[in-house]
Order: C-alpha cells, then structure tokens, then sequence
C-alpha cells in the first residue's frame, strides 16, 4: 500500500512539474514592429531530442545582431493514413520544447511568428478532392490548438500556412479558378475559428507566387497576406518573377486595403546550379524593389542557419548575409 501510494505521489508531481514547464502564462504584452524583418532559422520541432541544447537556440537569436526584430517558429505534425499525428511520441512534449524557446525569444525583444507545420512540406499526395478537402478541415482543427497555444504565450503573429502550393501540385487536374474558391474558403473558416481563441495577427502565405494569379484571392479579414519569392538559376527570369510578383502584390493590397510582406524569400545555392558564393545579387534585386513599395510590410529570409536535402538556402557566413545586415539595418 505504501509503495502504490509512493507512486501515485511520484506521478502527481511529475506530470505537476510537466504541466508548468510548457503551460502557457499570460502575455507580457506583444510587439508588432512597423516593418518585420526576420529569418527562417532551425527550430525545435525539426531537432531530435539529443539536438535540443540551450547552444543551439542561442544560436538562433544571434538573428537579432542581424538586424531582425521577428523570430519563426512552427509545430510540427506528420500527415499518415488520412490523419495528423504529431511528429514527437507526445504533443505536450512538442508544447514544452515551443514554450521554452519562445520565452527565451521573447526574452531577447523579438517579435513571435508561429506556423502548424506538416510534414514532407509539399509532398502529400490525395486520390481526389474529397480527401484533400479532408485534409483542409483537419489541418483547421490543429492550427485552432496551436492558436490557443500561442495566444498563451502572447505570440504576435500566427501563419495560415500555404494550402495553395499543396492545392496546385496534386495528380489530379484542379483548376485556377477552383483553387481560389477553395482557399478563400479554407481562409473564412480558418480565420473564424482562429479569432476566437487568438487576438494576435493572422496571414496567409501565398505558395509560388509568381507562377499564378493570386490576386483572385479574397484577402478581406486577414491582417495581411505574405508570398513566396524563389530563386532561379538564370538571373532575368528571377528578376521577371519577382516584378511579376511584386506587381500582382501591390495590386492586391491596393485594392483591398490589406499590406503584405514576402514571408519566405529564398535563393537555393545549389537549385539547377551552383550559385555558392554568387547569390548576393538577387537579395540585392529584391531589396531594391521592396524599398519601392508602398504596401510591404516586411521580409522574412529563408534561411539563415540550416539546410536541407536538395533546399540549400542557408546564407550564414556567406556575402548574401552582409547584404540583408546592411539592408535590414536600414530598411
């Protein structure tokens, strides 16, 4: 009797002690920086247990010697059998890892964007309509937990991730037109129940946005809309990419009354060919435009310190970061 009772105390206080590790605790007021400037930087939730050191989130907040005022981070769910499971043993495990690393960002000043994440990014593959709509609902229901999670911790900015890039690249013919309707709807149902439970900004990120007419989209009742700028080995096309976005971008947001911002700007070292050491140009070209336009309110690179397999965009310790620094430092 005694041991059963030894345990039951043992388990109460660890899962006491669990609780108030991740728990969120009430906002110390949010920051909303009149331009964002931030980066893609390696988060928890892409690390192995073994990997999460105090060293490496220090790491990640030399991004504010950079000049950036806005740290990104994400959950991270797996999408298998139909369903989302998160990709740690146990969600309150990934909630922990989050809530340390953002007050530790938070401590440093830094604006908060937080992302619902799955995983392989673009690489899911549905039988037909009906299961990708499924897909929406679900992907809803997660981004509504991470929401309240995040309105905790007093987090500034939450992502509606980009359906569209998903939408656009199944098997199955779907077409321009009928991808605006499912995204604007996916957007309203999203956005209503994420207003519910979160009062920071929300913003949906437009997926290759030079590659299809996203000025269809109704952006009414989000606080404002990000695209993606990539990188492309032949430097006229990129620069016919990015006016083509850049002219789309200011359109929308003129006509609807709603700024935007490039939320993923990145140019791959090594995409069709090697651009290692030569990729400060294109940065270049960009901030050149963004000092220009009327409407943008702010740029997040990606990414400053990690790499992945075939995406290696990482431009720490390269000329490409001297040239955001200087840009970020007076932009």
């Amino acid at each position: 009797m005694m041991r059963i009772r030894y345990l039951l105390l043992v388990a109460v206080l660890l899962a006491t002690y669990l609780f108030w590790s991740w728990a969120p605790q009430a906002p110390a007021g949010r920051r909303y920086p009149e331009r964002v400037k931030g980066f893609f930087v390696r988060c928890f939730p892409t690390l192995m247990p073994w990997e999460r050191t105090r060293g490496r989130l220090g790491e990640n907040l030399q991004i504010a010697e950079l000049g950036a005022n806005t740290y990104r981070t994400f959950s991270s769910y797996k999408y298998e059998g139909g369903e989302f499971h998160s990709v740690e043993p146990f969600r309150w495990g990934m909630y922990n890892d989050l809530s340390r690393e953002i007050r530790s960002v938070r401590a440093r000043n830094l604006s908060v964007i937080m992302r619902s994440s799955w995983t392989p990014g673009g690489g899911i593959w549905f039988s037909d309509k009906r299961e990708m709509l499924n897909f929406l609902e679900q992907y809803i229901d997660l981004m509504e937990e991470d929401a309240k999670f995040s309105e905790g911790l007093g987090v500034e900015y939450f992502e509606l991730g980009e359906p569209d890039h998903l939408i656009r690249t199944q098997g199955f013919p779907v077409s321009e037109d009928e991808t605006v309707r499912m995204i604007d709807s996916f957007k309203e149902e999203a956005l209503d129940r994420l207003r519910r439970v979160y009062t920071g900004k929300i913003y949906y990120q437009i997926g290759d946005a030079w590659d299809w007419d996203f000025t269809k989209l109704n952006v009414s009742g989000l606080d404002f809309f990000g695209v993606m700028i990539g990188g492309s080995c032949d430097f006229r096309e990129f620069q016919r990419a990015v006016d083509l976005t850049f002219e789309r971008a200011e359109r929308l947001s003129n006509e609807s009354g709603v700024p935007w911002m490039i939320s993923e700007l990145w140019i791959n070292e090594r995409y069709d060919c090697n651009l290692s050491g030569r990729r400060a140009p294109y940065f270049e070209y960009v901030f050149q435009k963004a000092r220009d336009a009327r409407h943008l309110k702010g740029i997040l690179i990606s990414t400053w310190n990690f790499e992945e397999p075939g995406f290696e965009a990482s431009i720490k310790g390269t000329p490409a970061e001297e040239v955001v620094r200087e840009f970020f430092g007076s932009w």
